[in-house]
């Protein structure tokens, strides 16, 4: 049913009212909020600052950050300078460096020393690595050394190596040796292909030791290949099976590796299954054709799929027969 004229124009009237108090409250200025948040990031009132806080927390603009890095560091309320560091850590602007560095160092409050230990991974720079080592030599809190751990790797800095190799070591908890093997990976140092190597061979956690094999995804290096390969043979884990096989993608396939990964279309796990057959995919000859053939009949589609490609490509005539192929005598 139409609504009425005058319902029509009282609607009207209403969004262009609507649209003219935005223009009027900063949208004007190409801010994506009214620019009285700004103001009210000053208010005397600790509620009317979260308010507005959370209210430009999202955006990426810059025009807050001054406001941002000075709550951040200086506000009395504890609430307001997390959420100013999480705002801060949203925008990614390597200004809000040093306040960032100088709260990891200084401030009492775990969260807000958690916060500021991640952002600084997105918005520090490599002169923010002595700040995070620090910390981490200090903290005895292991999420707070993992959240420094991991922010190292993001920022890349290949001196921090030598200080992170210690936490590759059994006597710390499985989440900081998984970190560490994961920050190593992303810093992509040669010093650190044997300690992964070591971590994948001998770690007692498996997680870990999948975390160290794709790390190992990050260096060409024939002893990396190597591990790889008898980890995607032998490993008692399928994650680190997994992640040995996918990492081994990487690799050119010499006969070792072709070997582990025709074993590992045998392999009771399905991840391992599927990535070893698209591994092998550019590599198949026809002493291999029997054995992708039996992958027509896995229980799961995705590989019989892949097996059909595989077979079709090398000119093997196929059945279909319901949902399933097999192989034409």
């Amino acid at each position: 049913m139409d609504f009425p004229v005058r319902s029509k124009l009282r609607v009207i009237c209403f969004v262009l009212l609507a649209h003219l108090s935005l223009i009027s409250h900063g949208y004007g200025k190409n801010l994506p909020y009214p620019d009285s948040l700004l103001t009210d990031l000053k208010h005397e009132d600790p509620a009317v600052r979260l308010t507005a806080l959370r209210a430009i927390k999202p955006f990426k603009e810059t025009a807050s950050l001054s406001a941002l890095m000075k709550m951040a560091e200086t506000d009395p309320d504890p609430e307001i300078r997390l959420q100013s560091i999480g705002a801060i850590w949203i925008r990614g602007d390597r200004k809000a460096a040093n306040v960032l560095e100088r709260i990891l160092a200084l401030e009492k409050d775990h969260r807000i020393r958690h916060a500021a230990a991640g952002a600084l991974g997105d918005v520090g720079a490599q002169s923010s690595t002595p700040f995070l080592i620090g910390t981490l030599g200090a903290t005895k809190d292991p999420s707070l050394a993992a959240r420094c751990i991991r922010s190292i790797g993001q920022l890349q800095d290949t001196t921090a190596v030598p200080y992170l190799l210690d936490y590759l070591r059994p006597n710390h908890p499985e989440i900081i040796r998984g970190v560490t093997a994961d920050a190593l990976g992303r810093i992509k140092s040669e010093r650190a292909i044997e300690p992964l190597i070591e971590v994948l061979d001998k770690d007692s956690d498996p997680t870990v030791r999948s975390i160290a094999a794709s790390s190992l995804a990050q260096f060409n290096s024939p002893e990396a290949r190597e591990t790889l390969t008898n980890s995607l043979l032998f490993d008692p884990s399928d994650l680190v099976r997994f992640r040995s096989a996918e990492a081994l993608s990487g690799f050119s396939v010499n006969d070792d590796v072709k070997h582990a990964y025709l074993q590992g279309l045998r392999d009771p796990d399905k991840r391992v299954r599927y990535i070893s057959l698209e591994s092998l995919s550019s590599s198949v000859t026809d002493d291999d054709i029997f054995l992708i053939a039996d992958l027509l009949r896995d229980e799961f589609k995705g590989i019989r799929d892949l097996a059909h490609q595989v077979l079709s490509r090398k000119g093997v005539v196929l059945e279909k027969i319901g949902d399933r192929y097999r192989v034409v005598d």
